[in-house]
C-alpha cells in the first residue's frame, strides 16, 4: 500500500512537472529565429516583435543599472526607455549587435532632444532569445550633447 502511494505520489509529480512545461508558442519561435537573420525587419515583422517584448515583460519590474547603482525605473524612465513598444512613430530595426556572448537585436525611435536644432535617437538593445530589454541608449546627432546609456535588467 505505502508502495502505491509513493508510486502515485512520482507520477502525479511528473505529470505536473510536464504540465508546465509547455513548449512556446510556435509564432513566438519562429519570430525568435527571423530575428537571428541580420536582415532588416518588415513593419509587420517589427511589430510583433514590439509585441512579444511588451507581453514579456508585462507587469514586471524593469531595473536601471548605472555603474555600480541598481534601481528600478520611475515611470518618466520607463515612458522614455519602453515608449517605442506602444508609440511605435518613426521606429526601426537598426540591425544585431553581439555584446558578451549575447546577440540583440536594436530598435531604433526618434528621441526628444535637449537642443532642438539636433536630433535625438533612443535605441532599445533586445536579447534575440528572450525578447528581454538589456540596454537602453539615447544618443543626439551630434556627440556630446548629453548622450547615456544603461543596462536593464527585468525581475
Amino acid at each position: 500500500m505505502v508502495r502505491i502511494r509513493s508510486l502515485a505520489s512520482v507520477v502525479l509529480a511528473l505529470t505536473v512537472s510536464a504540465t508546465a512545461c509547455v513548449s512556446e508558442p510556435p509564432e513566438r519561435a519562429a519570430l525568435r529565429e527571423r530575428l537571428k537573420q541580420p536582415a532588416q525587419m518588415s513593419q509587420e515583422e517589427l511589430g510583433r516583435t514590439l509585441d512579444e517584448i511588451a507581453k514579456t515583460i508585462q507587469g514586471k519590474a524593469i531595473l536601471v543599472q548605472v555603474e555600480a547603482a541598481t534601481k528600478e525605473m520611475n515611470q518618466e524612465q520607463r515612458d522614455v526607455v519602453l515608449g517605442m513598444l506602444t508609440d511605435r512613430v518613426g521606429v526601426f530595426d537598426e540591425g544585431l549587435r553581439t555584446d558578451n556572448g549575447v546577440t540583440l537585436r536594436i530598435l531604433n525611435a526618434p528621441g526628444l532632444s535637449t537642443n532642438p536644432e539636433f536630433s535625438a535617437a533612443r535605441r532599445l538593445l533586445v536579447d534575440i532569445n528572450t525578447f528581454i530589454p538589456r540596454r537602453f541608449e539615447f544618443n543626439h546627432e551630434v556627440a556630446g550633447l548629453g548622450d547615456y546609456g544603461f543596462d536593464l535588467t527585468v525581475k
